[in-house]
Protein backbone atom coordinates (compact mmCIF):
# COMPACT_ATOMS: atom_id res chain seq x y z
CA UNK A 1 0.00 0.00 0.00
CA UNK A 2 1.57 3.11 -0.90
CA UNK A 3 2.15 5.97 1.81
CA UNK A 4 0.08 9.20 2.26
CA UNK A 5 2.54 12.02 1.78
CA UNK A 6 -0.15 14.43 2.07
CA UNK A 7 -0.19 15.56 5.64
CA UNK A 8 3.60 16.42 5.83
CA UNK A 9 3.31 18.25 2.38
CA UNK A 10 0.02 20.49 4.02
CA UNK A 11 1.89 20.64 7.47
CA UNK A 12 5.29 22.18 5.30
CA UNK A 13 2.67 24.17 2.65
CA UNK A 14 1.53 26.20 5.86
CA UNK A 15 4.83 26.52 7.67
CA UNK A 16 6.14 28.80 4.58
CA UNK A 17 2.81 30.29 4.45
CA UNK A 18 3.14 31.13 8.31
CA UNK A 19 6.80 31.95 7.20
CA UNK A 20 6.43 34.46 4.42
CA UNK A 21 3.03 36.26 6.24
CA UNK A 22 5.51 36.60 9.86
CA UNK A 23 8.50 38.18 7.23
CA UNK A 24 6.04 40.89 6.30
CA UNK A 25 4.65 41.60 9.84
CA UNK A 26 7.95 41.38 11.47
CA UNK A 27 10.47 41.55 9.25
CA UNK A 28 14.25 41.41 10.49
CA UNK A 29 15.40 44.17 12.13
CA UNK A 30 18.58 44.96 14.49
CA UNK A 31 16.76 46.31 16.92
CA UNK A 32 12.69 45.20 17.93
CA UNK A 33 10.46 47.10 20.21
CA UNK A 34 7.54 45.03 20.75
CA UNK A 35 4.31 46.97 20.58
CA UNK A 36 0.37 46.08 19.25
CA UNK A 37 1.65 44.79 15.92
CA UNK A 38 4.05 42.17 16.87
CA UNK A 39 2.41 41.16 20.12
CA UNK A 40 -0.25 38.06 19.56
CA UNK A 41 -2.33 36.74 22.69
CA UNK A 42 -4.01 33.60 23.11
CA UNK A 43 -5.14 31.48 25.53
CA UNK A 44 -2.13 28.89 26.97
CA UNK A 45 -3.62 25.24 28.60
CA UNK A 46 -4.41 26.34 31.66
CA UNK A 47 -6.69 29.08 30.57
CA UNK A 48 -8.38 26.85 28.01
CA UNK A 49 -9.25 24.86 31.46
CA UNK A 50 -10.20 27.69 33.04
CA UNK A 51 -12.67 28.95 29.78
CA UNK A 52 -13.85 25.48 30.58
CA UNK A 53 -14.41 25.35 33.89
CA UNK A 54 -16.18 28.99 33.68
CA UNK A 55 -18.71 27.85 30.90
CA UNK A 56 -19.38 24.70 33.29
CA UNK A 57 -20.32 27.50 36.19
CA UNK A 58 -22.03 29.60 34.23
CA UNK A 59 -24.62 25.89 32.76
CA UNK A 60 -24.86 25.71 36.07
CA UNK A 61 -25.70 28.89 37.48
CA UNK A 62 -28.45 29.14 34.90
CA UNK A 63 -29.38 25.84 35.49
CA UNK A 64 -30.28 26.41 39.14
CA UNK A 65 -30.69 29.97 39.17
CA UNK A 66 -28.21 30.40 41.64
CA UNK A 67 -26.94 34.58 42.05
CA UNK A 68 -24.03 33.38 43.96
CA UNK A 69 -22.41 31.26 40.91
CA UNK A 70 -23.85 33.77 38.81
CA UNK A 71 -21.71 36.04 40.49
CA UNK A 72 -18.57 33.49 40.42
CA UNK A 73 -18.59 33.09 36.75
CA UNK A 74 -18.62 37.48 36.26
CA UNK A 75 -15.60 36.93 38.71
CA UNK A 76 -13.83 34.79 36.73
CA UNK A 77 -14.47 36.78 33.55
CA UNK A 78 -13.07 39.63 34.98
CA UNK A 79 -10.06 37.87 35.89
CA UNK A 80 -9.85 36.24 32.32
CA UNK A 81 -9.79 39.49 30.57
CA UNK A 82 -7.71 41.59 33.11
CA UNK A 83 -5.32 38.56 31.95
CA UNK A 84 -5.23 39.35 28.65
CA UNK A 85 -4.85 43.16 29.31
CA UNK A 86 -1.60 42.68 31.72
CA UNK A 87 -0.15 39.86 29.81
CA UNK A 88 -0.25 42.71 26.64
CA UNK A 89 1.08 45.41 29.18
CA UNK A 90 3.87 43.70 30.24
CA UNK A 91 5.10 42.99 27.17
CA UNK A 92 4.39 45.81 25.12
CA UNK A 93 7.20 48.38 25.03
CA UNK A 94 9.92 45.55 25.61
CA UNK A 95 12.84 46.33 23.65
CA UNK A 96 15.13 43.48 22.12
CA UNK A 97 18.96 43.63 20.19
CA UNK A 98 20.97 41.11 18.90
CA UNK A 99 24.12 41.23 18.95
CA UNK A 100 27.03 40.02 17.41
CA UNK A 101 27.47 36.05 17.61
CA UNK A 102 30.92 34.45 18.41
CA UNK A 103 31.90 32.31 15.95
CA UNK A 104 32.04 28.89 16.75
CA UNK A 105 33.46 25.63 14.89
CA UNK A 106 31.39 22.72 13.21
CA UNK A 107 29.51 20.65 15.63
CA UNK A 108 30.24 23.53 18.80
CA UNK A 109 27.14 24.92 20.77
CA UNK A 110 27.06 28.26 19.54
CA UNK A 111 25.24 31.28 21.85
CA UNK A 112 22.88 34.01 20.50
CA UNK A 113 23.30 37.02 22.54
CA UNK A 114 19.96 39.01 22.68
CA UNK A 115 20.13 42.64 25.38
CA UNK A 116 16.84 43.06 26.68
CA UNK A 117 15.90 46.49 27.12
CA UNK A 118 12.58 48.08 29.44
CA UNK A 119 11.22 51.55 30.29
CA UNK A 120 8.79 49.91 32.86
CA UNK A 121 9.10 46.33 34.59
CA UNK A 122 8.55 43.82 32.45
CA UNK A 123 8.08 40.51 34.15
CA UNK A 124 8.46 36.53 33.61
CA UNK A 125 10.00 36.89 30.12
CA UNK A 126 10.63 33.77 28.36
CA UNK A 127 12.90 33.39 25.29
CA UNK A 128 13.86 30.81 23.03
CA UNK A 129 14.32 28.81 19.45
CA UNK A 130 11.26 27.19 18.36
CA UNK A 131 8.99 27.48 20.95
CA UNK A 132 11.62 25.82 23.40
CA UNK A 133 11.84 28.22 26.14
CA UNK A 134 15.49 28.17 27.29
CA UNK A 135 15.35 31.09 30.11
CA UNK A 136 12.68 33.01 31.81
CA UNK A 137 14.18 36.28 33.15
CA UNK A 138 12.54 39.78 34.61
CA UNK A 139 13.82 43.09 33.33
CA UNK A 140 14.03 45.74 35.94
CA UNK A 141 12.13 49.40 34.87
CA UNK A 142 15.12 51.15 33.19
CA UNK A 143 17.08 48.72 33.06
CA UNK A 144 18.83 45.68 30.77
CA UNK A 145 19.37 41.76 30.85
CA UNK A 146 21.46 39.92 28.45
CA UNK A 147 20.60 36.42 27.14
CA UNK A 148 22.24 34.02 25.82
CA UNK A 149 20.27 31.74 23.83
CA UNK A 150 22.07 27.73 22.58
CA UNK A 151 21.95 26.49 18.92
CA UNK A 152 23.54 23.30 18.19
CA UNK A 153 25.65 23.79 14.69
CA UNK A 154 25.85 20.93 12.73
CA UNK A 155 27.97 22.27 9.65
CA UNK A 156 30.21 24.86 8.55
CA UNK A 157 29.21 28.11 6.81
CA UNK A 158 27.56 31.59 6.53
CA UNK A 159 23.81 31.82 7.45
CA UNK A 160 21.16 34.11 9.45
CA UNK A 161 19.70 32.88 12.77
CA UNK A 162 16.33 31.47 13.04
CA UNK A 163 13.58 33.57 14.66
CA UNK A 164 13.61 33.98 18.70
CA UNK A 165 10.40 33.28 20.55
CA UNK A 166 9.45 35.76 23.06
CA UNK A 167 6.50 35.00 25.56
CA UNK A 168 5.00 35.89 28.85
CA UNK A 169 1.95 34.23 30.76
CA UNK A 170 2.44 36.79 33.39
CA UNK A 171 0.33 37.28 35.80
CA UNK A 172 -2.29 33.92 36.36
CA UNK A 173 -0.78 32.17 33.61
CA UNK A 174 -3.95 31.89 31.67
CA UNK A 175 -2.99 33.81 28.62
CA UNK A 176 0.46 34.31 26.82
CA UNK A 177 1.37 37.05 25.15
CA UNK A 178 4.04 36.21 22.22
CA UNK A 179 6.06 37.22 19.29
CA UNK A 180 8.83 35.70 16.96
CA UNK A 181 11.21 38.50 16.09
CA UNK A 182 14.48 38.30 13.96
CA UNK A 183 17.32 40.32 15.11
CA UNK A 184 19.49 40.08 11.33
CA UNK A 185 22.27 38.37 13.62
CA UNK A 186 24.56 35.55 11.33
CA UNK A 187 26.06 32.85 12.48
CA UNK A 188 29.44 31.78 11.29
CA UNK A 189 30.59 28.33 11.82
CA UNK A 190 33.68 27.54 10.88
CA UNK A 191 34.91 23.86 9.50
CA UNK A 192 35.61 21.01 12.03
CA UNK A 193 39.53 20.92 12.36
CA UNK A 194 40.60 17.40 11.45
CA UNK A 195 44.27 16.41 11.67
CA UNK A 196 45.21 15.26 7.81
CA UNK A 197 47.15 12.30 6.95
CA UNK A 198 51.29 12.60 7.76
CA UNK A 199 51.72 12.96 4.23
CA UNK A 200 49.11 13.14 0.67
CA UNK A 201 50.79 14.17 -2.68
CA UNK A 202 49.96 17.49 -3.26
CA UNK A 203 49.49 18.78 -6.63
CA UNK A 204 52.85 20.18 -6.64
CA UNK A 205 54.31 16.96 -6.08
CA UNK A 206 52.41 15.36 -8.66
CA UNK A 207 54.38 14.75 -12.30
CA UNK A 208 53.64 15.12 -15.74
CA UNK A 209 53.70 12.68 -18.17
CA UNK A 210 57.54 13.16 -19.15
CA UNK A 211 58.23 12.72 -15.37
CA UNK A 212 58.53 16.44 -15.17
CA UNK A 213 57.30 18.56 -12.59
CA UNK A 214 53.87 20.52 -13.50
CA UNK A 215 54.70 23.57 -11.40
CA UNK A 216 56.81 26.14 -13.86
CA UNK A 217 60.24 27.38 -12.14
CA UNK A 218 59.53 31.27 -13.50
CA UNK A 219 56.51 30.85 -11.18
CA UNK A 220 57.11 29.12 -8.73
CA UNK A 221 53.96 26.57 -7.75
CA UNK A 222 50.87 26.11 -10.71
CA UNK A 223 47.41 24.96 -9.55
CA UNK A 224 44.57 23.77 -11.56
CA UNK A 225 42.59 26.05 -13.78
CA UNK A 226 39.31 27.59 -12.26
CA UNK A 227 36.81 30.07 -13.98
CA UNK A 228 37.53 33.30 -14.24
CA UNK A 229 41.52 32.90 -14.03
CA UNK A 230 43.12 35.01 -16.30
CA UNK A 231 44.36 33.64 -19.55
CA UNK A 232 47.64 34.87 -19.71
CA UNK A 233 48.77 32.96 -16.70
CA UNK A 234 47.86 29.39 -17.74
CA UNK A 235 51.21 27.57 -17.71
CA UNK A 236 50.72 25.99 -21.46
CA UNK A 237 54.15 24.10 -21.57
CA UNK A 238 52.51 22.29 -18.68
CA UNK A 239 49.42 21.97 -20.60
CA UNK A 240 51.22 19.97 -23.34
CA UNK A 241 52.50 17.59 -21.16
CA UNK A 242 49.10 16.81 -19.18
CA UNK A 243 46.74 18.06 -21.34
CA UNK A 244 45.25 19.44 -18.44
CA UNK A 245 45.07 23.55 -17.84
CA UNK A 246 47.15 24.95 -14.99
CA UNK A 247 47.51 28.29 -13.70
CA UNK A 248 50.94 29.64 -12.54
CA UNK A 249 50.93 31.81 -9.21
CA UNK A 250 53.68 33.52 -7.44
CA UNK A 251 54.90 32.70 -3.92
CA UNK A 252 54.34 35.44 -1.33
CA UNK A 253 57.08 37.56 -0.94
CA UNK A 254 58.36 35.71 2.28
CA UNK A 255 59.94 32.38 1.57
CA UNK A 256 59.19 31.29 5.35
CA UNK A 257 56.05 31.59 5.30
CA UNK A 258 53.84 28.24 5.35
CA UNK A 259 51.89 28.07 2.14
CA UNK A 260 48.87 26.21 3.43
CA UNK A 261 47.06 25.52 0.13
CA UNK A 262 43.90 23.69 -1.15
CA UNK A 263 45.70 21.64 -3.54
CA UNK A 264 47.85 20.20 -1.04
CA UNK A 265 44.95 17.35 -1.06
CA UNK A 266 43.96 16.04 -4.50
CA UNK A 267 41.23 13.94 -4.80
CA UNK A 268 39.93 14.51 -1.20
CA UNK A 269 36.12 15.42 -0.57
CA UNK A 270 35.44 19.24 -0.85
CA UNK A 271 34.55 19.21 2.59
CA UNK A 272 37.49 17.51 4.34
CA UNK A 273 40.17 19.85 2.80
CA UNK A 274 38.28 22.56 4.39
CA UNK A 275 38.47 20.22 7.85
CA UNK A 276 42.55 19.81 7.10
CA UNK A 277 43.09 23.18 6.20
CA UNK A 278 41.68 24.81 9.16
CA UNK A 279 43.44 22.32 11.52
CA UNK A 280 46.76 23.24 9.92
CA UNK A 281 45.25 27.19 10.37
CA UNK A 282 44.91 26.45 14.02
CA UNK A 283 48.74 24.71 14.52
CA UNK A 284 50.08 27.26 12.52
CA UNK A 285 48.87 29.90 14.72
CA UNK A 286 49.59 28.18 17.21
CA UNK A 287 53.26 28.05 16.62
CA UNK A 288 53.77 31.05 15.93
CA UNK A 289 54.53 30.80 12.14
CA UNK A 290 53.87 33.02 9.34
CA UNK A 291 51.19 31.13 7.29
CA UNK A 292 49.55 32.55 4.03
CA UNK A 293 45.93 30.54 3.09
CA UNK A 294 45.35 29.54 -1.20
CA UNK A 295 41.65 28.32 -2.41
CA UNK A 296 40.85 28.00 -5.53
CA UNK A 297 40.49 31.87 -6.82
CA UNK A 298 41.10 33.41 -3.56
CA UNK A 299 44.63 34.17 -2.15
CA UNK A 300 45.18 35.58 1.35
CA UNK A 301 48.44 36.92 2.16
CA UNK A 302 50.80 35.80 4.92
CA UNK A 303 50.53 36.54 8.48
CA UNK A 304 49.68 35.80 11.61
CA UNK A 305 47.34 37.00 15.22
CA UNK A 306 44.27 36.27 16.04
CA UNK A 307 42.31 38.81 12.89
CA UNK A 308 44.29 37.00 10.01
CA UNK A 309 43.15 33.85 11.59
CA UNK A 310 39.85 34.80 11.81
CA UNK A 311 40.34 36.12 8.16
CA UNK A 312 41.12 32.80 7.40
CA UNK A 313 38.51 30.47 9.08
CA UNK A 314 35.82 33.29 7.24
CA UNK A 315 37.22 32.23 4.35
CA UNK A 316 37.00 28.91 5.02
CA UNK A 317 32.88 28.93 6.13
CA UNK A 318 32.56 31.70 3.59
CA UNK A 319 33.48 28.81 0.84
CA UNK A 320 31.20 27.66 -1.92
CA UNK A 321 28.92 24.98 -0.83
CA UNK A 322 28.12 25.57 2.75
CA UNK A 323 24.97 26.99 4.08
CA UNK A 324 24.86 30.85 3.05
CA UNK A 325 22.01 33.44 2.96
Amino acid sequence: MARNNTRPAVSSWWQERWRRWLDRRIPPAPTRILDRRHLFVFASRLGWWFLAALVLVFIAAVNYQNGLAMLLVFLMAAVGLLSILMAHHNMSGLSLTGLDIEPVFAGERGEMPILLKAGKPAWSVALGTSRDIQTTVDVPKDGSVLVRLKSQTLRRGVYPTERAYVETVYPFGLVRCWSWVHLGQVWVVYPRPIEPPEHMPSLREQQGDDGEPVASDEWGEARRYQPGDPVRRIDWRAYARTRKPYVRERQPESRGATIIDWDDYPGVDNERRLEFLCYRLLEAEKAGEDYALRLPGTLLPEGRGEAHLRLCLYALASFPGGRTP
